[in-house]
């Protein structure tokens, strides 16, 4: 297979990891079935860890390509560690593939789900609420917390603005497919709010700072005790 045409196969894959992570597709599940301690959770981790993985091995891929193009190998490494969502998503596919501190010293690890709950107060009780999972939290020791999806989706878009600029790679079509044009308004979540949001909406949200703290003072405990 040319390095072309396997830069293009991996894209496919990403793409299937991708899907599986859309909040539908997963599924809708009772509340109290995503807590940390539930198979439903881990399950979700499990695809995030594997589109994760798809990204981190694209890298390979295009390095391949680039030595065909008879280019410096350090082209595609000065993107990777040049681009911060990129370079997360790499730390936390190392981390998952090396354990916490690793040859490459990272800690980098989905944490905590993130969940929409649909009518909570007219379920029986909480845990019986149906819910969505909207993704995790990465949190890195040394660069911060962030939502899984958007820092999913700025990283592939990162790698496709890459693959044209630096190669004349054109997938853009496949783009527009792992994440097309919402159809609906995005809505910006207020934190501890009451928060209304309509069918098919993009949500935007920021995760509080404590939390964010909170996550990543874990992540460096880990790693000084891995």
């Amino acid at each position: 297979m040319n390095p072309e045409d396997r830069v293009s196969a991996r894209l496919d894959e990403i793409e299937a990891g991708i899907i599986d992570l859309r909040p539908f597709v997963f599924g809708v599940h009772k509340a109290g079935e995503l807590t940390s301690d539930q198979p439903a959770t881990r399950r979700y981790r499990n695809r995030l860890l594997h589109a994760l993985l798809l990204l981190y091995h694209l890298e390979a891929d295009v390095n391949r390509l680039a030595r065909r193009r008879k280019k410096a190998k350090r082209v595609v490494i000065e993107f990777v560690e040049g681009s911060n969502c990129v370079r997360v998503c790499w730390r936390a596919a190392n981390t998952h593939k090396h354990g916490i501190g690793g040859h490459s010293g990272n800690a980098t690890l989905p944490n905590a789900v993130i969940t929409v709950v649909k009518d909570a107060n007219k379920a029986p009780s909480p845990a019986e609420a149906d819910a969505i999972v909207v993704g995790m939290l990465i949190s890195d020791a040394d660069e911060g917390s962030f939502a899984s999806q958007p820092l999913l989706e700025c990283a592939v878009r990162e790698w496709v603005a890459f693959l044209r600029n630096e190669f004349g790679l054109d997938h853009s079509a496949w783009l527009a497919k792992c994440f097309p044009t919402p159809s609906a308004p995005s809505i910006e979540l207020r934190p501890g709010g009451e928060n209304v949001v309509p069918k098919d909406s993009v949500v935007t949200f920021e995760v509080p700072p404590h939390v964010r703290d909170a996550m990543v003072g874990e992540m460096k405990k880990r790693r000084e005790e891995s």
